[in-house]
């Protein structure tokens, strides 16, 4: 992938200090977030190879122990960002703990570095941040990341007039931001997936699987969805969630 340009996070200054030259085409070296997503593509395809009765090598095993030799730092048990860098972005952190290459003892800490950077990324990898965050169990920090009122939030796309998210946090935060772009829609899904907890039970929606973790600072709502088997309405209202009849 050298002759290619590497996306870790745009715009450049959303990188949170990433420890790496990706110039285009990339320096030289081994960075962390591309071999992040190569690991969670391979986990992504034997977990459809399982659900299909395809047989396979297991891979995983021998990348995750290669991951952390070249990007585990023993000292603070968070991740750096290439071989050789002190660094510890948040996105070098996130990815991992997303796909399950951290092990179970350095969750805690990846959990507090997140609390402290809270979004210091742009839009496009906060999807991936509060979805890690769901792997660990982390709902009441999702909700107060999807609705807190710092400069780097969708509440600041609020207060510049959006009716719909930005490429950006703000306006001037990319010289040619667009005022329409689904990469920034991340509380939808994660709200609905993770915070309500409604999925598919079986493909196609043939079941529903109903699973909430909402937060104590959650208000009333009515969730109404069309899946393929039809309409979902869910109802919170006086502490009790429940699903209703659309």
């Amino acid at each position: 992938m050298d002759e290619k340009w590497n996306l870790v996070d745009w715009p450049e200054p959303m990188r949170d200090g990433y420890d790496f030259p990706l110039t285009k085409p990339v320096g030289g070296g081994c960075h962390n977030v591309l071999n992040a997503f190569y690991y969670g593509c391979v986990k992504a395809v034997q977990d459809i190879r399982d659900i299909l009765g395809i047989p396979y090598r297991d891979r995983l095993p021998a990348l995750r122990r290669s991951f952390a030799a070249a990007f585990g730092n023993r000292e603070t048990g968070l991740f750096v960002d290439a071989e050789g860098s002190a660094h510890s972005s948040l996105h070098a952190n996130a990815l991992p703990l997303l796909f399950g290459i951290a092990d179970k003892e350095a969750v805690p800490g990846i959990v507090r570095l997140i609390r402290e950077k809270r979004l210091s990324c742009g839009v496009y990898m906060a999807y991936f941040v509060l979805k890690a965050l769901a792997e660990a169990g982390e709902y009441e920090l999702i909700y107060e990341l999807i609705t807190c009122e710092d400069e780097r939030s969708w509440s600041n796309m609020l207060r510049e007039g959006a009716t719909c998210c930005f490429e950006a946090w703000g306006k001037e935060q990319k010289w040619n931001t667009s005022l329409c772009h689904a990469w920034a829609s991340a509380p939808i899904p994660v709200l609905i997936e993770d915070i309500v907890g409604l999925k598919p039970g079986k493909p196609g929606w043939e079941t529903v699987s109903f699973t909430p973790h909402l937060p104590k600072a959650m208000p009333p709502f009515r969730l109404e969805m069309t899946v393929p088997t039809g309409k979902i309405a869910v109802r919170y209202e006086d502490g009790k969630l429940e699903i209703v009849a659309p």
